[in-house]
């Protein structure tokens, strides 16, 4: 039986999909894109002691998708929104590597 030998090149090729502060929403969003077997991973960007103090300190939801299923992810996001809002789509490079 052969051994399984991995290689040690890592490929990073997520973007940063849009940014969502309201949990219900980002929550129907996940749930459709589970739906339509789009795989996702989520950040948190948590207020500062100051954001909070006065009043702008909202914890925001980044969500990221591969980039190669990019277009249908943008798809499912904007079928959330009416004619007059628009998401705040980012649609940059995961800057960090998480492994």
């Amino acid at each position: 039986m052969r051994q399984i030998t991995f290689s040690d090149v890592k490929v990073h090729n997520e973007i940063q999909l849009c940014q969502l502060s309201n949990v219900k929403l980002k929550d129907e969003i996940e749930h459709s894109l589970l739906k339509n077997r789009i795989s996702y991973f989520e950040r948190w960007n948590n207020p500062t002691f100051f954001q909070r103090l006065f009043g702008n300190g909202e914890a925001k939801c980044i969500l990221c998708v591969n980039e190669a299923q990019k277009d249908k992810a943008i798809e499912i996001v904007n079928s959330f929104f009416t004619s007059g809002d628009k998401a705040n789509f980012i649609l940059e490079k995961v800057d960090k590597v998480y492994f």
